[in-house]
């Protein structure tokens, strides 16, 4: 919700109706929900839609430990743009083996205070 203040700023900087705004928002937020649910989608539904839209399997792709999956897919709500700017992967798996950032698997990350320390952490790994 704070990043729609940030929007609106913008919006009304550069002269743009507020509708737009919240055009794009009624669009994306189903789109965000979707990457993040951990569901599995049948596989025909999957492969059609991951021809246009970001697909859960397709976001998984994002959140693994392996330092080249986790450079792709990078998109919110089209492939589009990860095929355009050449981040996109076809996962080849529907999860990957191992979710999150390597190195931080620490308790000391693991907290609210640790997640946002976390850029600071960067030379002591």
């Amino acid at each position: 919700m704070l990043s729609n203040f940030w929007k609106i700023d913008v919006a009304l900087i550069f002269g743009l109706p507020l509708w737009l705004i919240a055009f794009r928002e009624v669009f994306l937020w189903p789109s965000i929900f979707l990457q993040h649910a951990n569901v599995s989608l049948p596989k025909g539904l999957e492969n059609a839609l991951g021809k246009l839209i970001i697909t859960p399997v397709i976001h998984r792709h994002h959140h693994s430990i392996v330092r080249a999956e986790h450079d792709s897919n990078y998109g919110d709500s089209l492939v589009l743009w990860d095929k355009i700017f050449g981040s996109f992967q076809k996962p080849l798996a529907s999860k990957p083996g191992v979710y999150g950032v390597q190195n931080c698997a620490s308790d000391k990350y693991q907290t609210i205070d640790g997640m946002l320390l976390t850029p600071f952490y960067m030379d002591e790994r």
